[in-house]
C-alpha cells in the first residue's frame, strides 16, 4: 500500500507507472490516499504526484 498526503487540503492526483513507462494507477485525492498495489506485479513503479499547478513530486517506489 502507498499513502500519499499534503498538510493542507489541496487537490491533487498520483500517476503510477511501470519500469516499461505504461500507466498502471491514476489517481485523484483531496489531502490524503492510500493506493492497494496488491493487484500489481513485483518491482520497480514511477510516481508522480501533480497539484492544480503541475508536478509536486516524483520518485520511485520498490514492491515485493
Amino acid at each position: 500500500q502507498l499513502t500519499f498526503a499534503f498538510a493542507d487540503d489541496v487537490q491533487a492526483t498520483i500517476l503510477l507507472y511501470d519500469i516499461l513507462g505504461q500507466q498502471v494507477i491514476l489517481q485523484s485525492f483531496t489531502s490524503s490516499t492510500a493506493i492497494d498495489t496488491g493487484h500489481l506485479a513485483d518491482g520497480i513503479y514511477f510516481y508522480e504526484l501533480r497539484n492544480e499547478k503541475g508536478p509536486v513530486q516524483s520518485g520511485k517506489v520498490f514492491k515485493q
